[in-house]
């Protein structure tokens, strides 16, 4: 029974990635930006690209990162003007390969202002725990949108 309450109400689960709420997290896209003047990244290493494609409709495409086309899709997309945001929904734990997740934030930073949304909080049980196993500085949330935006 306790399972069960905890699946519907969205609290205690231990993989946090299961109650990100990608239908908000699509809509917010969807109002604040367009097709045509933005761009999505995707963490593939440690999210769910298939319940993004979902929530957002074929109308908005994004890139995966574990997409070897990704990078230099970003590195283009920097470089024309008419791309206003960049949308970038990721783990706070970077498992990709290389990586990847943290270089593309950092290449993202230094070019453009950015606004940080977080989503699914670590309790404090969970934190000690990431620092007993380790981990110096955990961080306090599962996931994050980072919205890039030009200045």
């Amino acid at each position: 029974m306790s399972g069960v309450w905890c699946y519907f109400h969205k609290t205690g689960f231990r993989n946090k990635e299961y109650a990100v709420p990608i239908q908000e997290i699509a809509a917010h896209i969807r109002q604040s930006s367009t097709a045509a003047d933005s761009l999505i990244l995707v963490d593939s290493a440690n999210s769910d690209p298939a319940a993004m494609e979902y929530a957002l409709s074929p109308s908005r495409p994004f890139l995966e990162t574990g997409n070897p086309a990704a990078a230099p899709a970003v590195a283009r997309l920097l470089a024309e003007p008419q791309i206003r945001t960049i949308w970038f929904l990721r783990s706070t734990h970077d498992i990709s390969a290389a990586r990847l997740n943290e270089r593309l934030e950092r290449q993202l930073r230094a070019a453009m202002a950015v606004t940080v949304y977080p989503y699914e909080a670590f309790t404090p049980l969970e934190i000690r725990l990431m620092r007993a196993m380790g981990m110096r500085d955990p961080p306090a949330w599962s996931h994050e949108l980072l919205e890039f935006r030009r200045r």
